[in-house]
């Protein structure tokens, strides 16, 4: 604090050491004293009427002119002044060391002066170096502060160039997805491409024609015996996954002989493993079971297979034709080979996402909600 009240009046000392301003001040007090006197003795007259009657009366060239006037001869002739009290001090200073030649009876006054220069200099430079070493740190940040922005920056470019590459990547990815799930679209028909030529070929057979295309002459001598064991299998084969079709259709779109299917009909109602519920036939408990014991039966594993293998000629087909357009389920059924387990290969296709169905109608392609 008190550095601060020593730069004020170092300031207001280089400011008012002129010769003009003190001559003026004190001049114009001398010439002016009513103002002053009245002031400090008689506060009580001392108001803004007292000065404006005394500037009133008082003419302009007593007030102002006179003191800056002798302000002026002053500080002109000052030097002239202070010329001749340094003689005279050097004089009495003189005198005084031809008393005491050790000094010690005064000080010179002209190196007090020089004491208080030398002091008042020294702190204006101090002051100085303290404003050079402030701009030296203010420089040292700028310059940290240049660093961390250029750093910032960089680190910003790396972080737009991940992104991009990160960009670039997922659509590549997604891209590869596409191409997945197109090539998924198509596994069944790769799978069984053998198969679909001869289906291709089959498509004028009735179902139990198909079947011995499939099979060897142990099976198909079997399947001409009304008594077999294998014609039950497939009786119970049509009636166990849902057929959309009818005991009539059934009969006459399976290629059966009417005696057999006839005498195999009638022996699974009789034995319990077939009735009918709303209108439809259906496998009771008793035919469930029989049919999956036929279905493990060794002796009918050549037979299995052909259902199998007329089963994926199917699946083939209905992927041909719902690639051209959509279907329900009783166009299907008008249009696709017969096939009792067409409910059936349907679900698994919807369920394998190659195709997929809106209310009544089927589509081929994956559902747009997955």
């Amino acid at each position: 604090m008190s550095e601060v009240f020593q730069d004020i009046r170092d300031y207001f000392a280089d400011r008012f050491s002129s010769p003009f301003w003190i001559s003026f001040i004190v001049t114009w007090l001398v010439i002016n004293w009513e103002l002053p006197i009245t002031a400090i003795f008689e506060t009580d007259k001392f108001s803004v009427t007292f000065i404006s009657e005394y500037l009133a009366k008082t003419q302009s060239w007593y007030k102002w002119q006179l003191p800056t006037l002798l302000a002026i001869t002053y500080a002109i002739f000052s030097s002239s002044v202070k010329e001749i009290i340094d003689i005279l001090s050097k004089l009495i200073r003189s005198i005084f060391s031809y008393v005491d030649r050790k000094g010690t009876l005064y000080r010179s006054i002209s190196l007090i002066e020089h004491e208080k220069e030398i002091a008042r200099l020294e702190r204006r430079l101090q002051k100085e170096n303290n404003s050079k070493e402030q701009l030296v740190e203010y420089s040292q940040e700028n310059t940290i502060l240049e660093k961390e922005i250029e750093s910032l920056k960089l680190e910003l470019k790396n972080r737009q160039d991940y992104e991009e590459q990160n960009n670039k990547l997922s659509a590549e990815i997604n891209e590869l997805r596409n191409i997945i799930d197109s090539k998924n679209k198509e596994p069944i028909r790769i799978k069984f491409s053998k198969q679909q030529e001869k289906s291709e070929a089959d498509n004028n057979l009735t179902y139990i024609q198909k079947i011995k295309t499939h099979c060897n002459q142990e099976t198909i001598t079997l399947l001409e015996d009304p008594d077999s064991r294998a014609n039950m299998l497939l009786m119970l084969e049509s009636f166990g996954n849902s057929t959309p079709y009818s005991a009539n259709e059934i009969k006459e779109k399976s290629g059966m002989p009417k005696e057999i299917y006839n005498k195999i009909f009638n022996h699974a109602n009789d034995s319990g493993l077939m009735g009918s519920s709303h209108g439809q036939i259906i496998l009771t408990e008793a035919g469930q079971k029989k049919l999956k014991e036929l279905r493990n039966d060794e002796n009918f594993q050549d037979l299995i297979e052909a259902i199998n293998a007329i089963d994926s000629q199917t699946t083939n087909e209905i992927i041909s034709i719902l690639e051209k357009k959509s279907l329900t389920l009783t166009d299907m059924q008008n249009t696709v080979s017969y096939n009792q387990n067409l409910l059936k290969i349907l679900k698994d296709l919807i369920s394998k996402n190659i195709i997929h169905k809106i209310g009544k109608l089927y589509f081929y392609g994956p559902s747009n909600s997955q």
